[in-house]
């Protein structure tokens, strides 16, 4: 899982299979909201949780995320904080740093 998730900046709407990959991999999420899945996700930190069902909610988060490409970059390092990512084993490369900011 690890090698399709490489390159990414964010993975929305994934299983929760997909949801740890992604966490482990300091990748942010956008999720819709299930059972215990605010125990996984911390809404605005490490991703965002949505009302399951809720495309508009989904459009305003793409929206804020492209108005403030900074935001992926704090997610990602609260998950690698929080979700002990050890940095060698990071993904993101330095190339893919430069296009998020």
């Amino acid at each position: 899982m690890a090698d399709a998730l490489h390159g990414s900046a964010l993975v929305m709407l994934p299983s929760r299979d997909v949801l740890k990959s992604a966490l482990e991999a300091g990748i942010p999420v956008i999720v819709s909201e299930s059972d215990g899945i605010r125990q996984i996700v911390r809404d605005r930190l490490e991703g965002f949780v949505i009302p399951k069902g809720d495309a508009s909610a989904l459009h305003r988060i793409v929206k804020i995320l492209l108005s403030k490409p900074d935001m992926i970059e704090t997610m990602r390092e609260s998950i690698l904080k929080n979700h002990r990512v050890e940095p060698e084993n990071d993904p993101m490369s330095d190339r893919r740093r430069r296009r998020i900011g």
